[in-house]
């Protein structure tokens, strides 16, 4: 009966994220000045997204997204470390030396071997939180949302047709 009530409550808990949310991103408009708004709501939807996807009960919900949340923070702020120090535009590289290009790839190498052992121990973190069939859907369930996230921005550009055009 506890079983029951619970997926109840976690099904009408990502509904509710689900529908506030949608409403949240259609009143958006992709403009500048809602930018901290529309990442609030995009991280409210991928919430919702992988609660739904992952079925997460209450007990495991719990647990699980302090793990996520945390591999999440790590990650975005790696990435951000290194687009401060590596911020190049092709002119630049164009302009770097052999000597300079070589050691610029090697740091690329480097930041992708980092983000994939941040990966894998969020793999490890999860072992224990959820079950190993929930740690691939989660590997899944985040590409299905990058991928949602990807083709709702393309569709409220116009698809990208003309809009260089329209910005020169």
């Amino acid at each position: 009966m506890k079983r029951t009530i619970r997926k109840i409550s976690a099904i009408i808990l990502v509904l509710f994220l689900i529908i506030f949310t949608n409403g949240l991103f259609a009143q958006g408009g992709g403009q500048h000045r809602n930018m901290p708004q529309n990442k609030e709501m995009i991280e409210a939807q991928k919430v919702a997204f992988i609660t739904s996807k992952l079925d997460l009960n209450s007990a495991e919900a719990e647990k699980f997204w302090p793990v996520f949340n945390s591999y999440k923070d790590q990650q975005k702020s790696k990435q951000k470390a290194w687009r401060i120090d590596h911020d190049f535009t092709p002119e630049d590289i164009q302009k770097m030396t052999d000597s300079e290009a070589d050691e610029f790839a090697k740091a690329q190498l480097l930041h992708e071997q980092e983000m994939l052992n941040l990966r894998k121990g969020l793999i490890t973190d999860m072992q224990g939180v959820i079950s190993p069939q929930k740690i691939l859907m989660l590997l899944e369930a985040e590409k299905e949302f990058r991928m949602e996230l990807m083709k709702r921005v393309s569709q409220g550009r116009g698809h990208g047709e003309g809009r260089d055009e329209e910005r020169r």
